[in-house]
């Protein structure tokens, strides 16, 4: 597992940079409700249609298709990517019911619609964000699989602006970022050494292979 965060350093550095700082913040300053209010206090129409677009890097529409083309070019890649996207994904839904909280509309629909008008607003299964795990899962899996240090810390950087996406729209809290954000970038880790350790499959046999070659 240890090597696996090696060879990522340029994405779980800053996301243990992250981690750390985002749990002071939740310790010592948050309040609920404190980044939605905050964005609401300064609402600016063009940051919200433009993290309207940031939040589709944490949607299937856009995931899925990334790792279909993946399946093509490297089948092994293929399913790590989108075996760490699902389990990610299935542990969120599996923790939002049996968490059940509610979202920031829930508590400050008033004032959400008083500074962003008539928005399109959630109320119920808000911990942890969804699209902020999925993001995390799938921008996680592809700075391991890249050789580039930049290449991981761009991950990141998408992976977190999903997620923040999720606070500037209303839809989230800060703490349910952050636990979508820890469960996506764990997974990723845990995935890659789970099908290189458990060799039923023989994923290392096959992990470099096309498509094209199983129809060959």
């Amino acid at each position: 597992m240890s090597d696996i965060f090696k060879r990522s350093l340029g994405f779980y550095i800053p996301f243990l940079i992250f981690v750390v700082l985002g749990g002071l913040h939740l310790l010592f300053q948050y309040t609920q409700g404190y980044w939605v209010m905050w964005f609401c206090e300064n609402f600016n129409q063009q940051r919200y249609d433009l993290f309207s677009w940031f939040t589709l890097l944490g949607e299937p529409q856009v995931l899925v298709p990334i790792a279909l083309l993946l399946f093509l070019l490297n089948f092994g890649k293929g399913v790590f990517v989108f075996s760490t996207w699902l389990v990610a994904s299935l542990i969120t839904i599996i923790l939002k019911g049996i968490i059940a909280n509610h979202r920031p509309a829930f508590y400050f629909k008033d004032l959400i619609v008083s500074c962003a008008g008539e928005i399109e607003l959630w109320f119920n299964l808000s911990t942890p964000s969804g699209h902020t795990t999925a993001a995390f899962a799938f921008f996680a899996s592809l700075a391991i699989l890249s050789k580039k240090t930049y290449l991981q810390f761009i991950f990141f950087i998408i992976a977190l602006l999903a997620g923040l996406s999720r606070m500037v729209l209303f839809m989230h809290f800060f703490y349910d970022v952050y636990l979508g954000a820890i469960i996506g970038s764990v997974s990723a880790a845990f995935m890659l050494y789970s099908l290189q350790s458990y060799q039923k499959f023989g994923y290392m046999k096959w992990k470099d292979k096309s498509l094209m070659d199983f129809t060959k």
